[in-house]
């Protein structure tokens, strides 16, 4: 499991029963999937087992997400990097951008970076009427990650929230 603290924990995995999940589930809902723990705080997963981290080394962060103003606004507030880009991007570059964001996130990854990842933007997507590309490469890749965080809360279909960090 991973937080979104400044520290990477370390794994440590307690099975619980009934009443813990009751009162766990009846808080955030039962049988709740929410991400696991966001500040370090024990957190439901699929029901059954909780985790609890133990501060351990800093891991560097980077936050991905759709919606480019967004993911930089999250990143500052959590002092995570984003992808920078290409400079300069010109009209008919979307092919390379794409190359160029999956080589940086597989970069980060090697690196052992935490992905922080916020989300989909539903109402950007109703508005737009159509997904994001590069957001879409960027949870292809990292479906799997041990150093994933997942940091939104899917509500329905099309909506989620993304807690304060």
């Amino acid at each position: 499991m991973t937080t979104i603290g400044t520290c990477q924990p370390r794994k440590t995995r307690v099975r619980v029963g009934p009443s813990v999940r009751a009162q766990v589930g009846g808080f955030w809902g039962a049988g709740s999937n929410w991400p696991k723990s966001l500040l370090g705080k024990a957190a439901l997963a699929d029901g059954v087992l909780v985790e609890a981290a133990d501060e351990g080394i800093a891991s560097p962060r980077i936050v991905i997400g759709e919606n480019r103003v967004r993911v930089t606004e999250y990143a500052a507030k959590i002092g995570a990097e984003v992808y920078p880009g290409i400079t300069p991007f010109n009209p008919g570059m979307e092919a390379e951008g794409l190359v160029h964001n999956q080589i940086y996130i597989e970069q980060k990854m090697a690196q052992g970076y935490q992905i922080v990842d916020i989300g989909p933007d539903f109402p950007r997507r109703v508005y737009r009427g159509i997904i994001s590309i590069n957001y879409e490469m960027e949870r292809r890749i990292t479906n799997g990650y041990e150093n994933y965080v997942k940091a939104f809360i899917r509500t329905s279909k099309t909506s989620s929230i993304v807690p304060e960090p």
